[in-house]
């Protein structure tokens, strides 16, 4: 995999592990399913299955992306 591992990367498909704010790794997985964006603010924030509340993008590492179509 290449050197894009940072969150804001991710997209619905993707394996991720989530990172603390101290920005050490967490044993904590899955699966994002859904990416919601605000633009007014510049935030972006995942939300990854196992999780009760969406992550902001910058508090996730790629772990394995899902391949895309290539169009």
């Amino acid at each position: 995999m290449s050197g894009l591992t940072h969150g804001s990367y991710a997209s619905v498909g993707d394996y991720v592990q989530l990172i603390n704010p101290a920005g050490e790794l967490c044993d904590v997985y899955g699966l994002v399913y859904k990416v919601e964006r605000i633009p007014r603010f510049g935030n972006r924030y995942l939300y990854v299955h196992g999780q009760p509340n969406r992550i902001k993008d910058c508090y996730v590492n790629i772990i394995s992306r899902t391949p895309r179509e290539e169009s």
